[in-house]
């Protein structure tokens, strides 16, 4: 007999597989990131697919198969409907989506990230964010699940020496080392050091302390925020090819 369990989780990937069926990824509570067979989804009479898009949160069954496991019902629990009706806010979805199959492996279960991703869809669903940085939105879950993931950077010590970064101490930060770097451990010419700003400092330290909304409503300049987007981007740069 075939084991079966229920449990609750977001779409996160649905693409076409064989004739009739689709594959689905689905982050779960319980269970970490699944991938799973959903029968009959081509069908033009299915009663599935309308509930296993991705950015959709679902209860669902789920039954272990002899190759794949599949879906054996699923419901929808909200559609996050105003995120789906803006291109913006459905290509920042795509992204987050992304890192999170692609740095994820399956089975892993950690609601921390669960709550992280459904935080993250809550609030570019609502219409508010239509007027926010999409890119500080994505660099901000994208530093938040790294350091869930155990790659979070050292923002408070000197990643060489141990001694405490102080304000106007003109840090960089050293990606390949994991960290904040003082004046006295700088190497010149690495492609993995960046100059720093203090206030840079501060708006990561929030990030990784603070919960997804929150953070998100933070209001900075546009300069600063261009700053905290690009650390963002060369550390998951560095981090793919560690």
């Amino acid at each position: 007999m075939e084991e079966t369990y229920n449990t609750i989780g977001i779409v996160t990937k649905n693409e076409p597989w064989r004739e009739y069926d689709s594959k689905v990824k689905i982050y779960t509570l319980d269970r970490g990131l699944l991938e799973m067979v959903a029968r009959g989804t081509k069908k033009i009479k299915s009663k599935l697919a309308g509930h296993l898009e991705p950015a959709t949160l679902v209860n669902l069954m789920v039954v272990r198969g002899r190759q794949w496991p599949y879906v054996g019902f699923a419901t929808n629990e909200n559609s996050y409907i105003n995120l789906k009706e803006d291109l913006a806010s459905l290509t920042i979805v795509g992204k987050i989506f992304k890192a999170v199959n692609g740095l994820i492996k399956a089975e892993e279960s950690d609601e921390r990230i669960f709550y992280l991703l459904a935080n993250a869809l809550t609030v570019i669903n609502d219409k508010k964010s239509l007027r926010k940085d999409f890119d500080l939105i994505y660099s901000t879950f994208l530093f938040k699940l790294l350091a869930l993931l155990g790659y979070g950077l050292e923002l408070y010590y000197c990643v060489v020496c141990k001694s405490k970064i102080l304000a106007n101490n003109k840090s960089k930060i050293n990606f390949s080392k994991g960290g904040l770097i003082c004046p006295k451990c700088q190497n010149k010419g690495s492609k993995t050091i960046l100059t720093i700003s203090d206030n840079c400092i501060k708006i990561l330290r929030i990030i990784i302390k603070e919960n997804f909304k929150k953070t998100v409503n933070i209001k900075i300049n546009k300069n600063l925020t261009k700053e905290v987007v690009n650390i963002i981007d060369h550390y998951q740069q560095v981090y793919q090819n560690l």
